[in-house]
């Protein structure tokens, strides 16, 4: 198997197993917190049993998954074969995705233990936000993964 080959592959199970977490987080567990802020973020964090899939799941996932992405854009940059485009546009994407969580999704979400503190107005807005912002960024991973499966099927042929 090729270096192309192996790294393709990688990205291609990586946002699978990426898409299928983030699926469940947003239609699972997201709105166990933020279903009818404030008083959902604070009974949420009211819980001494909670599920916390930031540091079961995604603490390991979300770096590998960059790594992997950005070593595909390495990879998909030097290519010159017809999968070039959607692989370029699967790994770029998927950078983003990992860019946006670091710099905003999880520093949101390292204040909610502080939520007690805030004014309501404040949570609501912070967390309806959140969570409109993770659909677009949900989305774009969707979008990432269906570009590398579709790049992975354009190499493949």
């Amino acid at each position: 198997m090729a270096f192309n080959d192996l790294a393709l592959w990688l990205l291609v199970i990586s946002l699978g197993i990426q898409t299928g977490a983030g699926l469940f987080e947003t239609r699972v567990l997201v709105p166990l917190w933020a279903s009818s802020p404030p008083q959902s973020v604070l009974a949420y964090l009211a819980v001494p049993i909670r599920a916390d899939s930031g540091r079961r799941l995604w603490i390991f996932l979300t770096p590998l998954t960059g790594i992997i992405s950005l070593l595909n854009l390495v990879a998909a940059l030097l290519y010159a074969g017809p999968a070039r485009t959607w692989w370029l546009f699967a790994a770029a994407s998927a950078l983003f995705v990992i860019i946006v969580t670091f710099a905003y999704f999880i520093p949101v979400l390292l204040r909610l233990p502080d939520a007690a503190k805030m004014p309501e107005a404040q949570l609501t807005r912070m967390v309806r936000l959140w969570v409109l912002l993770n659909w677009f960024r949900f989305a774009t991973l969707v979008a990432a993964w269906f570009a590398g499966l579709k790049a992975f099927a354009i190499a493949l042929a």
